[in-house]
């Protein structure tokens, strides 16, 4: 794997129907950024494939070619020994096209040996792609044919790797048992019809394909190709000394679920090791797939693993899809705060109770989320525009799960993987914890917990594919901090980045400080803007860490501020603004923090330290210390004792977003306040009057609005007045 972020295996995004389960994935690579070695012209499933080890992420984009590939150029020998597949076979398996594809084959249609095996480098059309060759140049069968057999090594073409080294841009043997005559035929007839003048236009829809040779495999292939594979996964890779599992997960877990093709592995690849190593990992993708009977892995090109609800809901920008989150929340889910006034104590009681049974990792919501690994060369040398950051579709980003840097080398390697084996023997969450615990971390550093989050994806996925739902294999809350040691990586790649971006200027910094990007990160991206790169990444990590804990209570010491603020606020700020979704962020998160009957793990939660106040006793189960209801950076600007219209300033101008916005936040504040006033009822005790005084009043300057006073004025103003009736008579229990 490359030393920097994986930016050339399959582009790979979030959540799709068919993964709606997975919440995590295992990284793709470390990456490459400017694209990998010189793409198979048809890359089938490794054969049986040869020992050795392929270094960590598979090369992407990050080299500078220098030539092309021509057919003018010296047939090299042959770069491997065009294996066969496990067991000795010659009998190749036929790619197999996705169920899922949006049109058939049809006239001019590729064959499905060129989309899984030659596409991914040479185009959907074979009309080339950046630095790989159109093979639309009048090539006879003979040199397809024997090019196809013997492999290629350029002679021109040279491609420079993150970390610096020159190699020859190539691509691989393929053997009959890895692509017959039939399909070389298929691809040679292919490229030389004359292109339809519709299938430019209509590339985006030629169907998926994968080769799925493991279907032909015994049993005892199965494990040989898998035991083979996961000791290549380990092994320095010959070009820049790294392994695979320097990025990734303990074995290529993701690879398989996600569905990357032979041909994507190998481009990412050849920048790193050489072809005998890379089909060895080749070889245990196809085996996991056999151990897990994954036949149709999604395309990672298309699949947004980890959104929840598995699709994110519709709209071409952050306000259309805001406005969906409240139409989603009123008319599919039937939530009360979406429906009449909240002006009773039943009523509270009722939306309180629906809050608290939503699952966060099946409720759909209008913020995209991050591609599991992004491949500028998937950008074909355009620079698309990006009005909608989160919904651009621009591959040289930042916003991935893989790391930008290799994280496990060194002295840290024996006991990393000693706690692999173990996992991977028996992958409970305990050698889950294991392996976090084990590898290097650092708790401002957002790459060392992309990697960490990587780890749990590839747990996720093996919960995934042996059966078990992701919300039976997590319990509510799965990843607390215990001994000092937080399991909740993923929250913290949003609180590491949200710091980064608030401390940097219009450029990533380049460095190995907090507060920058390694070295090999730049050359994998479009543009060079750190705001716009931040923003991307920011919301998408945090509330991915929401689902895992609701309560958002289980941060380290240095993170619980952005236990809340900095989360509701990032989701104001974010791409525009989604307003809606930070005053859910705020309902969801309080009820949850309630639902705690004993103390959470986190010992620097309970006495709560406030930068302005001091540690003071916050209780769960009560209304009635000033605390709650959580509401910093929705109604107020970073102290507890301001009182100011900060709910306002993000108030939406387009209309029907207004309305469900203030719908939802005007129930919301009812809620509360009815909740509050049942709490006060019963025990006639505050805490601190000063700070709940302050709450009621900035829930008054929103239900005063005109336009929520027009609907429920006078109820609000006696439910108002009735709260603040029942705090100045409570005692006072432990005000400073």
């Amino acid at each position: 794997m490359s030393a920097t972020r994986v930016r050339a295996c399959a582009p790979f995004v979030t959540g799709s129907t068919a993964i709606l389960a997975l919440i995590f994935a295992a990284g793709a690579g470390c990456s490459g950024e400017v694209g990998g070695p010189m793409a198979p012209t048809g890359g089938g499933n490794t054969g049986q494939p040869a020992p050795g080890g392929m270094p960590v992420a598979m090369p992407g984009m990050g080299m500078t070619p220098t030539g092309m590939m021509g057919t003018g150029e010296t047939m090299p020998k042959p770069i491997g020994g065009g294996q066969q597949t496990p067991g000795g076979s010659e009998t190749p398996t036929a790619a197999s096209c996705s169920a899922d594809a949006t049109v058939p084959l049809a006239a001019g249609a590729p064959p499905p040996a060129y989309t899984a095996e030659c596409g991914s480098c040479h185009g959907d059309t074979a009309s080339g792609k950046l630095y790989y060759p159109s093979l639309r140049t009048n090539l006879t069968l003979d040199y397809v044919t024997a090019t196809v057999r013997a492999g290629k090594v350029s002679d021109k073409t040279t491609i420079t790797t993150v970390e610096g080294k020159t190699v020859p841009a190539r691509m691989p043997v393929f053997s009959l048992g890895r692509l017959s005559d039939a399909e070389v035929m298929a691809i040679f007839k292919y490229i030389s019809t004359p292109l339809d003048p519709n299938a430019t236009a209509a590339s985006e829809k030629v169907p998926f394909c994968l080769s799925r040779p493991e279907a032909s495999w015994s049993d005892a292939q199965v494990t040989e190709a898998y035991q083979r594979g996961l000791t290549a996964w380990r092994k320095a890779g010959e070009v820049d000394g790294l392994a695979c599992v320097s990025c990734h997960g303990a074995d290529g877990m993701e690879f398989a679920a996600l569905g990357f093709a032979d041909a994507q592995l190998y481009r990412r690849a050849f920048t790193h090791a050489s072809q005998a190593v890379v089909e060895d990992v080749i070889d245990m993708v196809h085996a996991l797939r056999a151990r897990f009977h994954i036949s149709a892995p999604p395309n990672p090109a298309t699949t947004r693993v980890f959104q929840p609800g598995g699709e994110v809901l519709p709209g071409n920008s952050n306000v259309e899809r805001d406005k969906a989150f409240g139409v989603y929340m009123r008319d599919t889910l039937k939530l009360r705060l979406m429906g009449a006034p909240i002006n009773s104590i039943a009523d509270s009681d009722q939306a309180w109770k629906e809050l608290a049974g939503i699952n966060l990792r099946q409720m759909r919501v209008g913020i995209p989320f991050n591609h599991y690994t992004e491949d500028i060369f998937n950008n074909a040398g355009a620079t698309p525009t990006c009005t909608d950051f989160h919904a651009c579709d621009d591959h040289g980003t930042m916003a991935d799960w893989i790391t930008d840097a290799p994280v496990l080398t060194g002295g840290a390697m024996g006991a990393v993987l000693a706690a692999h084996d173990q996992y991977l023997a028996n992958p409970t969450l305990d050698n889950l914890k294991a392996v976090l615990a084990a590898s290097p971390s650092d708790n401002t550093s957002w790459f060392k917990n992309k990697y960490l989050s990587v780890q749990i994806a590839n747990w996720l996925f093996r919960q995934q594919a042996g059966g078990m739902p992701m919300l039976d294999a997590l319990p509510p809350t799965p990843f607390p901090v215990e001994n000092g040691h937080l399991y909740n990586a993923i929250w913290m790649v949003g609180a590491n980045l949200r710091d980064f971006e608030h401390n940097v200027g219009a450029a990533l910094p380049i460095g190995g400080g907090k507060f920058s990007v390694p070295p090999e990160t730049l050359k994998g991206l479009t543009r060079n803007v750190a705001s716009e790169q931040l923003q991307r990444m920011i919301v998408p990590w945090f509330w991915l860490g929401f689902t895992f804990d609701p309560s958002t209570l289980n941060v380290q010491a240095d993170y619980v501020a952005e236990g809340d603020e900095y989360f509701t606020q990032q989701t104001f700020l974010d791409n525009g603004a989604y307003p809606l979704h930070a005053a859910f962020i705020v309902s969801k998160r309080s009820v949850s923090i309630m639902a705690y009957q004993t103390l959470p793990r986190a010992p620097n939660v309970f006495p709560f330290s406030h930068p302005d106040l001091g540690r003071y006793p916050v209780t769960p189960m009560t209304m009635r210390a000033g605390y709650f209801p959580e509401l910093t950076n929705f109604a107020e600007e970073k102290n507890f004792n301001t009182v100011n219209p900060y709910q306002l300033k993000y108030m939406p101008t387009d209309a029907d977003q207004k309305a469900v916005y203030e719908t939802y936040t005007a129930n919301m504040y009812r809620m509360f306040l009815w909740r509050l006033i049942s709490e006060l009822q019963q025990t006639p005790s505050i805490w601190n009057p000063t700070i709940l005084t302050g709450k009621i009043k900035k829930m008054e300057i929103f239900l005063t609005l005109p336009e929520v006073a027009a609907q429920n004025g006078a109820q609000d103003t006696a439910l108002i007045a009735q709260a603040r009736d029942l705090v100045a008579k409570a005692t006072v229990n432990g005000q400073k």
